[in-house]
């Protein structure tokens, strides 16, 4: 197995492994308070940056991961390509992260679950991706905005990591 390979076995580990965080920050599991602002926008980043880079692992890994991503740019909201297109928002949005943008309302979204603390409930914490980010001229906003803008975070990241691990498992059966 070449270590390319091997990276992205780490990186498909480490995506399930960030999940399972997020959605027990999400509830609280494990924990006597609920998650702060900072941390859950930590956790969110960190995700998000695993995210990217296994999706740039698969470019250099997969030839037909290459050229589906290449089909996503060029299609117009073609169905068929509705994935690389999330991933192709994600990747814009991890660039606005590199240049310290606001891409995450940090706000807790309303939402009618709850988490009982002591004798105070919570509300569960979601998050959105903001509508007006940086870089509005760059050839990954259109997915950002169609894909992302507005939609709920881990919903998103969930579907990512679903699709990167379902192709993962693709490619390794085929070897």
């Amino acid at each position: 197995m070449s270590n390319l390979h091997e990276r992205l076995e780490r990186s498909i580990e480490i995506l399930k492994m960030k999940k399972q965080e997020i959605r027990d920050a999400k509830m609280a599991h494990n924990r006597d308070t609920v998650w702060s602002d900072t941390e859950r926008y930590k956790l969110n980043m960190e995700m998000l940056t695993w995210i990217v880079n296994t999706d740039t692992l698969f470019l250099k890994t997969s030839r037909q991961y290459s050229r589906d991503k290449q089909q996503a740019q060029n299609s117009d909201g073609n169905p068929e390509n509705r994935e690389q297109e999330i991933l192709l928002g994600l990747y814009h949005a991890f660039n606005c992260f590199k240049h310290n943008a606001r891409i995450l309302s940090m706000e807790t979204i309303n939402t009618d679950e709850t988490i009982k603390f002591g004798d105070t409930e919570y509300p569960i914490a979601n998050n959105e991706w903001l509508s007006d980010p940086i870089g509005k001229k760059r050839n990954t906003y259109k997915f950002y905005k169609t894909n992302l803008k507005g939609k709920n975070v881990e919903l998103i990241f969930n579907g990512a990591v679903c699709y990167l691990v379902s192709y993962y498992n693709k490619i390794r059966s085929t070897e």
